[in-house]
């Protein structure tokens, strides 16, 4: 059947003619053909009336707004889609139901087709409270903060009027198209609200109230016979955006019932909301033509870039205007048009293929016999190729394969990981549960105890493998979960738009929770254990009228999987989650059950609810408690009076915590005197295992993710500790940062760490004094850390910098008390230069003084690359306190510094990668560019060390330039290296090659 051109108006519908029929007498729709009675026609002539001017003065104004706004740059949801869906809505039902249509039933499939797409137009005030930070537009479509990073970063540089007028109004333009592309999205999620959907008809009863004579009252438009349908209506609107599932649901006001009845009474007749419901999200994912795209539109409105691969608006409009025209055949749809590109072709295909998964589900919530439309799960797309061939070439993934790499050691390092997995996806479920249960009822405080269990099951015969289980009272999972996301490899619930609708109206009941889980390939770390998994859930609130248990048997990746469902009738009820595996590895034993016991000790440090652990054996059965750990960091007593303890708290990051310090000289006494009390034949056991941490601890939602970063690393006492979790609050409420696949540690963490380094820092410099009376001593420090902390600058001076430095300088000498004099003759301008440090030394004290003493004195090197710096200039502590731009600045030391004995005479001195080149040879170097010198001491390094291994050394095109000019202007210059010396001849010769071929002079 080749469909008619769709009418241009409200008349025009087949729909609204068979309602004119009704209201003349001329048309019946009862199945027995009986009449239509006087009071019937005058029903139906009063809803007609009520319709159109509803329709046409209303709705379809509205319908344009949103076209014009919102979604200018996707497909037309103007008043041409409404008519368009009613349209579609008569030819896919069978002949013989049109003709039964009950007056109710056409005016709810046509004002459906019109208003259920009504909600994606925005005021002005909406828009701009949608765009709010406080929004929860940014949960829902952002909950990784990607655009709002960049949208910021648009706007500053929009606002900024430094970059040039053509270049801030282009920054201008992105940012309304970000904003209008943001909004789409935002809209397409939560247009399909019954808030929404209520507000907009609210909006029409102020109209009325404004104009009463030309607008009609929404109330009676949407009344038949007396008896208003209004807000069977918004349900079936808000159930075209829902999964087809929900056609079968019960209605949440009365269980014993539907939500979609199929005889639901309106005055003098009844209505199948059903079919209607059903009709509307087949007729609006079947608007898929030409008519829906004007060319018009298509080339002067999109934005720039007419690539369908780099502007998804262009990718929507050419989709549509590709199709020229499509027919419902008796077993399949055919959609037939021409593509000028193989890209819109396959895209075309694809949703093809979306719209027959449609079809599907929908029909699956009828019985063959009932399906009351023509349209068959079959739908063929004929598009004759313009300039190309249409190969459907496409990477394919190798199962076997993927599955291996998911599950073997390529991306976990340790097996044990799977339980890991398996908990973090019981701490989710639980949370979940806890957070829908509270917002349902605010006087329930869910229990922490008791909710995730974990059993290690030792066999009960020789030969069988132990059994490891992980229990929780969670959310369970339904049918809809287990297939569309458990058993979707890749897949995560918590990143679907479901469970983002979900969080969004748990945030407006004031509660909120970020998920561990990410990325959707946990379970598949679970087969590293076994190869047979069983599975057992049931949902906690059956909230698709899903209630059953349900089993599955999983005996390997890429097998069949074995389900059984039962009612769930049997008290207590089973809800939650249990996953078992056979612990038989393929590649290694078993782990044992103290192994997988302090694995989870060292792993679950911090989570919201205690682990049950049992061991059960022949013997019975035994049972631990894992308990969150909090995050205070304990401290070894005899080193307490030692301890710096610096609280963490940055709410932007969501760091929360604490890091601990040890005084060096104290921490070290105590450590002897400790020492000293235990008994010789102890000393060859650590004292506290783990007792001052791997530089800390680094959680992510109560889980270990890795070492602190940021933090120092001390020689001469103990490590710094720390436990600092990474956490999102209600307030700031966004997606817990992103891990690797083996959540070993955090894929970014350079904010992170930027942040522990401030924290501590300030920390040291805002108690300076008591510092100096009481140091830490000189830990190593990261060097572009100090390099890029602007802040630091606008808190506090140069000076204050340099008394920190200067409290770890004597723990460079072996007798840190032989320090004071010499220091004191140095900040008087008197006696000889001051040890410094090391070329090579990234000690606190080292890379301070490298930023700050340039400012007032200079560097003399000696032997093995160790420099001095000679006394400071007069009034040289006034100017470091004055000084507040030494991070911008970024000063640092010449090049060129002056070589003492015995080295006066070398060019270089190679020891450890030295960064300085004599000064008695700057001359040499006239004329040549200030890179080229600064590049020579590395490529001196790399020859020095060729020179050592009796190797070549690899040198660039650009390097060899260099050499050769280096060769010509000082070849006879000594180098040294170790104690022994070469001329810059002796070390270029057949020690540099570039592609393998030996440079020679």
């Amino acid at each position: 059947m080749q469909l008619p051109e769709t009418p241009t108006s409200l008349r025009g519908l087949d729909l609204m003619k068979r309602l004119v029929a009704y209201q003349s007498g001329q048309a019946t729709w009862y199945e027995n053909g009986r009449e239509v009675g006087p009071r019937e026609q005058a029903a139906c002539q009063q809803l007609n009336a009520n319709l159109t001017n509803l329709v046409e003065k209303c709705l379809h104004p509205l319908m344009d707004r949103v076209t014009a706004r919102e979604m200018q740059g996707f497909t037309m949801h103007d008043r041409y889609h409404g008519l368009k869906v009613a349209h579609l809505m008569w030819h896919a039902l069978l002949p013989a139901r049109r003709v039964t249509l009950s007056p109710v039933e056409i005016a709810l499939l046509v004002t459906s087709a019109h208003l259920h797409d009504l909600g994606m137009g925005l005021s002005d005030r909406e828009r701009s409270e949608r765009l709010s930070p406080s929004s929860s537009l940014w949960d829902t479509v952002d909950p990784d903060s990607e655009y709002a990073k960049a949208l910021s970063q648009l706007t500053d540089l929009a606002q900024s009027g430094t970059a040039g007028g053509a270049i801030t109004h282009e920054a201008l333009y992105q940012v309304q198209q970000a904003q209008e592309a943001l909004l789409c999205l935002d809209c397409r999620e939560r247009h399909a609200t019954r808030a929404r959907y209520r507000q907009i008809l609210d909006t029409l009863g102020e109209f009325h109230k404004e104009d009463p004579i030309r607008i009609s009252d929404p109330l009676t438009a949407l009344s038949f016979d007396g008896d208003s349908f209004e807000d069977k209506l918004i349900e079936i609107c808000v159930s075209h955006n829902e999964d087809a599932h929900v056609l079968t649901d019960p209605d949440p006001t009365n269980i014993e019932q539907f939500r979609f009845p199929t005889q639901y009474p309106v005055g003098c007749c009844v209505a199948d909301t059903r079919m209607v419901a059903a009709a509307l999200r087949l007729a609006d994912i079947l608007d898929f033509d030409r008519e829906r795209t004007p060319a018009v539109l298509f080339h002067y409105i999109l934005p720039q870039s007419d690539d369908p691969r780099e502007n998804m608006s262009v990718r929507e409009w050419s989709k549509h205007l590709a199709i020229s025209n499509w027919q419902i055949e008796s077993e399949r749809i055919v959609f037939r048009g021409r593509s000028p590109s193989a890209f819109i072709h396959h895209v075309i295909i694809e949703f093809c293929h979306t719209i027959e998964d449609e079809i599907r589900r929908t029909k699956s919530t009828y019985l063959d016999e009932e399906w009351p439309f023509t349209i068959r799960p079959s739908v063929v797309p004929a598009i004759e190729a313009s300039g190309y061939r249409y190969m459907p070439y496409r990477f394919s993934l190798d199962e076997q394969r993927v599955y291996d790499l998911l599950m073997g050691k390529n991306i976990y390092r340790n097996k044990l990981d799977a339980v890991r997995e398996l908990i973090q996806n019981a701490v989710d479920a639980c949370k979940l549960r806890d957070n829908l249960m509270q917002s349902y009822d605010g006087t329930v405080t869910p229990s922490k105890v008791g909710r995730i269990k974990i059993i290690y099951e030792e066999p009960k015969k020789e030969g069988q493998a132990p059994r490891l289980s992980v229990i929780d009272k969670g959310a369970g999972m339904d049918r809809y979960i287990i297939e569309n996301f458990f058993l979707k490899v890749g897949r995560s619930y918590y990143k679907s738009s479901e469970f983002l609708r979900t969080r969004s109206f748990l945030r407006k009941k004031g509660f909120d929770f970020a998920p561990i889980a990410e990325f959707g390939i946990g379970v598949m770390a679970v087969f590293m254990l076994g190869d047979r998994i069983e599975v057992e859930t049931a949902p906690w609130s059956p909230s698709r009228k899903d209630s059953y248990l349900r089993r599955l048997w999983i005996d390997g990746v890429g097998r069949l999987i074995e389900v059984r469902e039962t009612d769930n009738s049997e008290l207590p009820r089973f809800y939650g989650t249990r996953v078992t595996v056979q612990l038989t590895s393929r590649k290694a034993s078993a782990p044992g059950w103290e192994e997988v016991k302090v694995y989870i000790e060292n792993i679950c440090k911090n989570l919201d609810f205690s682990l049950t652990l049992e061991h059960v054996t022949a013997e019975g059965c035994e049972t631990f408690e894992v308990e969150p750990e909090g995050l205070n960091v304990p401290v070894p007593p005899h080193l307490a009076s030692t301890a710096i303890k610096i609280p963490v708290d940055d709410p932007n990051l969501g760091l929360k915590g604490e890091i601990v310090f040890y005084r060096a000289p104290e921490s070290s006494r105590a450590q002897a005197a400790m020492a000293s009390e235990t008994p010789m034949e102890l000393m060859d056991r650590p004292i506290e295992p783990r007792a001052y941490g791997q530089s800390g601890t680094l959680l992510r939602g109560g889980f270990a993710v890795g070492t602190i970063p940021g933090l120092p690393s001390f020689i001469l006492a103990p490590k710094a500790d720390g436990r600092v979790e990474v956490s999102r609050s209600v307030q700031n409420a966004r997606s817990l940062p992103i891990t690797d696949l083996a959540r070993s540690r955090l894929s970014e963490q350079n904010e992170i760490q930027a942040s522990i380094f401030k924290t501590w820092l300030t920390e040291l410099l805002a108690h300076l004094d008591e510092i100096e009376r009481r140091p830490i001593g000189d830990p190593t420090v990261s060097r572009e850390l100090f390099r890029s902390a602007r802040w630091l600058q606008e808190l506090w001076s140069a000076h204050d910098l340099f008394r920190l430095a200067l409290t770890g300088w004597p723990f460079r000498f072996k007798d840190p008390t032989k320090t004071g004099k010499l220091f004191d003759n140095w900040e008087k301008g008197e006696g000889s230069s001051l040890w410094a440090g090391d070329s090579y030394g990234r000690s606190l004290t080292t890379v301070v003084f490298d930023m700050i003493l340039p400012k007032i004195t200079s560097i003399v090197v000696g032997e093995n690359a160790n420099y001095f710096v000679r006394p400071p200039k007069t009034g040289w502590q006034e100017a470091l306190r004055n000084w507040h731009s030494f991070v911008s600045e970024g000063l640092s030391w010449p090049i060129f510094a002056d070589y003492t004995r015995p080295n006066e005479n070398y060019l270089y001195d190679s020891y450890s990668d030295s960064n300085f080149l004599n000064k008695r040879f700057e001359t040499i170097f006239d004329g040549f560019p200030l890179p080229e010198i600064e590049s020579i001491p590395a490529l001196l390094g790399k020859l020095t060390s060729a020179r050592g291994t009796d190797r070549r050394a690899q040198f660039s095109q650009a390097e060899i330039g260099v050499l050769m000019r280096l060769l010509d202007a000082g070849g006879h210059l000594i180098v040294r290296r170790f104690g022994e010396t070469y001329t810059v001849r002796e070390l270029v010769k057949g020690k540099a090659s570039l592609a393998n071929t030996a440079v020679t002079s």
